[in-house]
């Protein structure tokens, strides 16, 4: 059963309704509810599912769970190879090699990357079942199935932790930090990729847009909540931007979108196969290209270094 909660960042109990939405690939007639604290502005779920009825919700259909190995579109698949490079330069600015720890591993793509380059050792931490087992089968890798506040390893055992669209997933964000910070060496790097709230896909799209993917998405940042929020749990930021275009996510919301208004499948797909033409994509450049170099993407990435 749903639960009302405080505020993940300050606590409080008084918050404002922000959006409601309701789960555009697994429908159903539950509409979820966005609410914004009245005291630090922190925008989530309330009231929330628990993980069993949240556990529902990550179907193998997925569009977060799209793998590598598996993906045929050919423009989806250098899309993807570009994400995973341009991960690896960010964390490489600031860490030279080590033990790293992909929290949200998925499919395990990341760190099959990783794993070719020789400064790193990889684990992943996959709480989803089946794509634990994916990643296990497909690339051999080192995966432990469970939660971050679960997992047992020892403390002060990774050099680096990433969480690349993991922390709005999780039930309580400000624990999962609190528990990076305790696996992460003094020094130790941790790379935060999420939903940004002040994104201009937020205001187009609205309950449509791809950061209010109720009940999978429990809370949703802004730059300014999420610095707050890695400093209460002992870390100090040292970059924070948009660095990831937005091309996929207004593609995603679109999709929402057409699902939101009940447009007949094939005119969505239809409209997907056009929005996602190489015209198209050309055209649309410049547009994400300003959006990028403005700070207004659907996704902002902070890079901390724990005190």
């Amino acid at each position: 059963m749903a639960e009302i909660v405080a505020c993940w960042l300050c606590g409080a109990r008084q918050a404002n309704r922000w959006q409601t939405t309701h789960d555009y690939m697994v429908p159903s007639a539950e509409e979820y509810t966005y609410v914004r604290c009245k005291q630090c502005g922190l925008v989530y779920l309330n009231p929330r599912p628990t993980w069993a009825e949240r556990d529902a919700h990550y179907t193998t259909s997925y569009r977060g769970y799209h793998r590598l190995a598996t993906e045929p579109a050919p423009d989806q698949r250098q899309s993807m190879a570009y994400g995973l490079r341009k991960r690896w330069r960010i964390l490489t600015r600031h860490s030279t090699g080590g033990c790293l720890l992909d929290v949200g591993c998925g499919g395990g793509d990341f760190l099959h990357w990783m794993r070719q380059q020789p400064a790193w050792q990889g684990y992943g931490l996959e709480r989803v079942t089946t794509m634990a087992y994916a990643a296990r089968a497909t690339y051999g890798l080192n995966i432990v199935l469970g939660d971050l506040l679960e997992a047992g390893f020892a403390p002060a055992t990774f050099d680096a932790i990433t969480l690349w669209t993991v922390l709005e997933h999780l039930a309580d964000p400000a624990a999962g930090l609190a528990a990076c910070a305790r696996l992460l060496r003094p020094g130790g790097i941790l790379i935060v990729r999420t939903v940004n709230d002040n994104s201009l896909g937020r205001r187009l799209f609205g309950g449509c847009w791809v950061g209010y993917d109720a009940p999978r998405i429990t809370v949703v940042f802004t730059p300014h909540t999420l610095r707050m929020m890695l400093a209460q749990s002992g870390f100090t930021v040292i970059e924070m931007g948009c660095w990831f275009h937005d091309f996929y996510p207004f593609l995603w919301s679109w999709r929402n979108l057409c699902a939101a208004r009940g447009f007949p499948a094939h005119v969505c797909e239809a409209s997907h196969a056009l929005l996602r033409s190489w015209p198209v994509r050309l055209a649309s450049l410049p547009f994400f290209a300003l959006q990028t170099a403005l700070g207004g993407n659907s996704f902002v990435t902070a890079i901390a270094r724990k005190a």
